[in-house]
């Protein structure tokens, strides 16, 4: 495994939307590889469950349009 990017970092702009009538949270990041806020970035959208109190598994769905084309209310 390469090691990580030395600039890496994260923009959490969305901690916790409800989702899906209550049973879910939204959360949205954006992910910088490099010290550019403009280039090698990655946006990632994940829906956890609202009630959960511990660790939960994810399905990661990489994908070359927008996240407001695969979810509805997601802000283009």
């Amino acid at each position: 495994m390469p090691p990580r990017p030395a600039a890496l970092s994260f923009d959490v702009f969305d901690k916790g939307t409800p989702a899906f009538d209550g049973k879910a949270l939204r959360k949205q990041v954006t992910i910088y590889f490099t010290a550019s806020k403009t280039e090698n970035y990655v946006d990632v959208l994940l829906y956890l469950p609202a009630n959960a109190t511990g660790p939960v598994p994810v399905l990661l769905n990489f994908g070359w349009a927008g996240n407001n084309l695969a979810a509805p209310a997601i802000p283009a």
